[in-house]
Parts: structure tokens; sequence; C-alpha cells
């Protein structure tokens, strides 16, 4: 595990078990972090977050890179495969079941009126702390992102009704991130 003492970063300290770990296993690997303080800029993201969390996110990456795991450390894939086929669960249901759930359109779909000026913030940040080794993947990242939630919150919504009610909402908000992440 990461010590957060070898960075100034703020990160979430994780909570020990009663026997000290920090992770336990009942059928699936689990951890509690401690809560951060902060707000979500979802809806009123400006550049200057942008500029701030692509900075953040490439202080991390030099931090990751001057971190040596454990011999027993095994790191998740994050491939076609774990986001879209038989390895992730969202809501409980199988990511491979779930992405027979989305509309059509929504599979194969990029919206936000200011994506253009939030990337570049977004990349001017990173590159304060790190070369970009290749800003074109950005787009190809940012859609799996959405593609993915896509498929936890429709996952999440065959056994939670707050999700289902808001399903709709959510392809239609998604649908129109992709629609603009084509077109750039």
């Amino acid at each position: 595990m990461w010590d957060s003492r070898q960075t100034d970063l703020a990160v979430p300290e994780p909570v020990p078990t009663r026997d000290g770990e920090l992770t336990v296993q009942s059928g699936r690997i689990c951890s509690l972090l401690r809560w951060m303080d902060g707000r979500r800029h979802a809806s009123s993201a400006r550049p200057g977050h942008l500029r701030l969390l692509g900075a953040a996110m490439a202080r991390l990456r030099n931090q990751a890179d001057t971190w040596s795991p454990p011999a027993d450390f095994v790191r998740i894939r994050w491939d076609w495969e774990t986001f879209f086929g038989e390895t992730m669960e969202y809501g409980g249901v199988n990511a491979a079941k779930v992405w027979e759930l989305l509309p059509a359109d929504l599979r194969r779909d990029f919206e936000h009126d200011d994506y253009a000026r939030l990337r570049s913030a977004l990349l001017d940040g990173y590159t304060t702390h790190r070369p970009v080794e290749s800003p074109a993947t950005l787009d190809t990242f940012i859609a799996v992102r959405e593609v993915a939630f896509g498929l936890w919150f429709a996952g999440t919504a065959q056994a939670n009704p707050v999700f289902h009610d808001r399903l709709g909402h959510e392809f239609a908000a998604i649908r129109r991130r992709l629609a603009t992440l084509s077109a750039g």
C-alpha cells in the first residue's frame, strides 16, 4: 500500500481494520478511506478547476513512477476486457451483460459546450508537472470513462429504484458528452 507520507499530494487516508489490516477479503477485496473535504464541479467546471485537476493528475503520475510496489502487488488492467467483458461488475451485474442494457446509439456514440477550453486547461495543468505522451488519447480515455459510468449506472439501476428513475437522464447526459468528444 502506498504511504501518503511519501508526497505532499492530498490523498484519502486508509482506515485500518481492528487487526490493523488495510484491506479485507470477503468475496471481494475491500478497503475504507477517510472522507476528504471538497466540492464536485461536474455541472460548473471552469478552466481553473481543470488546470488544478490536470496538475494533480501529473503529480500523482510522477509519484506513481517513483513508487516500488510490494512483491505480491497485483495491478488491475484497465483494458477493454476489464470495462466491458467478464472482469468488472457494475451494480452487481456483469459488465458484459450491462453493456447489453445500454441503448445501441449510446454504445457507439461522445457534450460539454466548453469541452475544448476545459480540455486545454486540463492539459495545461498536467504539463506544468509532466509532459503528455499522447494528448490525442485523452479523448479516448474520457470516452471510456463515460461509457464505464453508464455501465455502472445501468447495473446499479437494476437493483436501485432511484437509479432506475434517473437512467434516462443519465444516458442523455452521457450521450451529449460523447457527441462532443466525437465532434472535437
